[in-house]
């Protein structure tokens, strides 16, 4: 990752990051965190909104099948590693960030729809920009035909209910926010 511009740097008193698990290599945020703080001033917090794939759970209503979103639910969660997410306070705290608010919550029933509108969107996008130029042959199909089949289930009353987690840590320094 890129240094920021150096008119950047330490300008910000709040940098709110949310859904990069798709960025994060290799099971470690670092290089994005410490971008992040960089940008912060002393005393600014930065907050990290991230969903935690190891805490999804396969919802079935109305009397609904749900194999096919418990299939694409594991895929997920065997794609690349998301340790990181749960680790996210320690993180923080390995990089000089006092945390000084953390929550973790589920999705109120109502928004699960919308959640797996984005996720039909995001079983796209890797299959095009990842699977279909990286992966083996045919393997983006497969997985577009899984979404699809999964996106037929949701439409009959199934979703996959996930943890949100956020992590707000504090830039050692400075004038506090009154966070």
């Amino acid at each position: 990752m890129q240094e920021p511009p150096e008119k950047l740097v330490g300008r910000y008193d709040i940098v709110h990051v949310r859904l990069f698990l798709a960025v994060v290599n290799n099971d470690d945020p670092s290089p994005l965190l410490d971008h992040c703080i960089k940008l912060l001033r002393p005393g600014g917090v930065l907050q990290w909104d991230e969903f935690d794939p190891s805490g999804h759970q396969t919802v079935s209503t109305k009397g609904s099948q749900s194999k096919n979103l418990e299939k694409l639910s594991q895929y997920v969660k065997s794609t690349k590693p998301v340790r990181w997410v749960t680790n996210l306070p320690q993180t923080f705290q390995a990089h000089g960030l006092d945390v000084i608010a953390l929550a973790t919550q589920r999705e109120h029933p109502w928004q699960r729809a919308m959640y797996m509108e984005t996720w039909s969107v995001l079983a796209e996008e890797f299959a095009s920009n990842f699977l279909d130029i990286h992966g083996p042959l045919g393997s983006g199909d497969e997985l577009r035909q899984l979404a699809q089949r999964a996106y037929e289930e949701v439409k009959q009353g199934s979703s996959i209910s996930q943890v949100l987690q956020v992590v707000v840590g504090r830039k050692p320094g400075g004038e506090h926010l009154g966070m």
